[in-house]
């Protein structure tokens, strides 16, 4: 939206635009939803999930959920 709603210096022109979207293969989308990375969908979730479950059997749940997401993680992005 910069490119098309922008002010002064900000202003590009509507042709020299980005495309808002590229397709991902499935690795890929593997890669942003379970992947190591700091942007990965799953990761993010965990995080904020974490100050929810801080004691008793709140944090042994989430613990479980958080391993069986990474080994389901795991084996989705090692799959050829």
């Amino acid at each position: 939206m910069r490119y098309l709603l922008g002010r002064g210096w900000e202003k590009v022109p509507f042709a020299t635009a980005p495309p808002p979207m590229t397709a991902l293969t499935a690795p890929e989308a593997a890669e942003k939803f379970f992947g190591t990375g700091r942007d990965a969908l799953v990761g993010c979730l965990m995080q904020m999930m974490a100050p929810h479950s801080r004691s008793g059997d709140a944090a042994v749940a989430h613990a479980e959920f958080v391993s069986e997401a990474e080994a389901i993680g795991l084996e989705v992005c090692l799959k050829p």
